[in-house]
């Protein structure tokens, strides 16, 4: 289970930002993501509006109130940018498919 929830993001990310990572996310520009078994350490590729492409790395910090995210990434931006937040948009989408996909099989 991931320690975050949109909740979060909205508390930790510039509203352009996010807006941003929202639509690059929705348009499944969000590729290669990795999630270790905590949900405190998530990686991806996020495809730039050009052919670039950029490494975001990401750690979440749970163990105090309120939830700290701190994200990189190769873009100019540096600090939790929109590709950031397409990178965790697309944690928690693939956290509710996997948990969709566990109550399937326990009917």
């Amino acid at each position: 289970m991931l320690p975050f929830t949109e909740g979060d993001l909205k508390k930790s990310f510039n509203p352009s930002y996010l807006a941003r990572g929202e639509e690059y996310w929705e348009v499944g520009r969000v590729f290669k993501l990795k999630i270790d078994n905590q949900g405190t350490h998530i990686s991806a590729m996020v495809r730039g509006r050009k052919a670039a492409s950029y490494v975001t790395n990401v750690r979440i910090s749970a163990k105090k109130t309120p939830i700290r995210i701190d994200g990189t990434c190769t873009c100019p931006i540096f600090s939790n940018c929109k590709h950031v937040a397409a990178t965790l948009y697309q944690a928690l989408q693939q956290q509710e498919l996997e948990l969709n996909e566990e109550d399937e099989n326990q009917l």
